[in-house]
């Protein structure tokens, strides 16, 4: 989609250009990477995905990430923001963790909120992440046990909804100023005609206003599927063991089709091109060099 982007301060240049021939002048960009024979990669039955790598260092930790294959761009204009709201919406409530409690308890056994165990929303992704303080099989499961709940049993309560919405509102509040401008000014006009300008994960105030539990349900058993996500587990600790918690927490998962992401509506182009965005508060310049290219599949299965 954009396969390069640098944000500017003052001054953004965008200067896409045609791919040059990769015949003779080194390696394709575009050839897959390669695999890494330590990865153990496999597929459930129900579609999930999972890769799993040892990785000594640092010694007894583990980090896992649970990766949705959808973000901003699969919202519909109502919807503006709710990826992201969603995502939040994960750390207050679940069948196996009740509000509140999640934190809770990832605290009680040695992770920091925020640095341990987090998340982000992107336009395309939103993936959810853990650091485990060791690598006991019961750790690994407890940290895989909420990974299942974020995949198909959010409570997604009402109450919970208009509580987190006061925490989105802020965040979208300490995004403005200039920055925030001019990522508005040149990003439209970066892929004019395509979502990319119109669907930032932050959302809008307006639409983050109207969002209520029937509206999180709609994108969340559309996009929240088994097909559609990806589990890794990196540290050190036995790959085998990793790999049978992995199906012990995830093959009840119902199988359901792969949704078909939205069109991003992005059309690439090779003319070169400038853009100019400024605003009265900034006081330094930038200058970025972007390519607009159609969306790709990932390179590696």
């Amino acid at each position: 989609m954009l396969t390069t982007l640098i944000l500017g301060a003052s001054l953004v240049s965008a200067q896409p250009m045609s791919r040059p021939d990769h015949t003779d002048n080194g390696p394709n960009p575009r050839t897959p990477l390669p695999t890494d024979d330590r990865l153990t990669i496999g597929e459930l039955d129900n579609g999930l995905r999972y890769v799993i790598r040892p990785h000594a260092n640092p010694p007894g930790k583990v980090g896992v990430w649970i990766h949705i294959g959808s973000g901003s761009m699969n919202e519909t204009d109502e919807q503006r923001g709710l990826a992201h709201f969603l995502e939040h919406m994960a750390f207050n409530g679940s069948e196996s963790f009740p509000p509140g409690e999640v934190v809770k308890y990832f605290e009680s056994i040695g992770l920091t909120f925020g640095r341990d165990q987090n998340a982000f929303t992107s336009f395309d992704q939103t993936a959810y992440q853990l650091y485990l303080p060791d690598t006991e099989r019961a750790t690994l499961a407890k940290g895989l046990q909420f990974f299942t709940d974020v995949a198909n049993r959010l409570l997604l309560r009402e109450e919970d909804i208009d509580e987190e919405r006061g925490i989105i509102f802020e965040e979208l509040r300490t995004g403005q100023g200039p920055g925030q401008r001019l990522r508005d000014q040149w990003l439209e006009r970066l892929a004019p005609g395509s979502l990319i300008g119109v669907r930032l994960p932050i959302g809008t105030e307006a639409s983050l206003a109207e969002l209520d539990r029937e509206d999180f349900l709609a994108y969340y058993k559309k996009w929240y599927v088994a097909s559609n996500m990806t589990v890794l587990v990196v540290g050190d600790l036995d790959p085998a063991m990793a790999e049978e918690e992995v199906k012990i927490a995830f093959n009840a998962l119902e199988s359901a089709p792969d949704p078909a992401n939205a069109d991003a509506g992005v059309t690439p182009y090779s003319e070169r091109r400038a853009i100019v965005a400024h605003d009265p508060e900034v006081t330094d310049a930038q200058v970025g060099l972007m390519v607009v290219d159609a969306p790709e599949g990932p390179t590696v299965d």
